[in-house]
């Protein structure tokens, strides 16, 4: 670890030192979730969590396109129960 996915550079989490700075990393995108967990000590996503929520901050939202997507794979789930309730299955 400490290097980015393609192996040549270093990861902006090792100019930050306070927990701020990591969490407003995380924030901005610019540190990932386990690379935030990792500098922090924390075992689990909901220790970060927590950690956002004592600042006032909410965690980040996925990004609109993942969201649309998550959605179009389960309407046809949705709407296929729907059927059966309203059909008395």
């Amino acid at each position: 670890m400490g290097r980015s996915e393609k192996g040549s550079s270093i990861r902006p989490i090792h100019g930050m030192v306070t927990v701020r700075q990591i969490l407003d990393g995380f924030l901005a995108g610019s540190v990932t979730d386990h690379e935030a967990m990792d500098a922090l000590h924390m075992e689990t996503y909901a220790d970060l969590i927590n950690a956002l929520a004592d600042i006032g901050e909410a965690p980040p939202l996925p990004p609109k396109a993942e969201v649309e997507a998550e959605v179009e794979a389960a309407l046809p789930l949705i709407r296929k129960r729907l059927q059966e309730v309203a059909d008395g299955a």
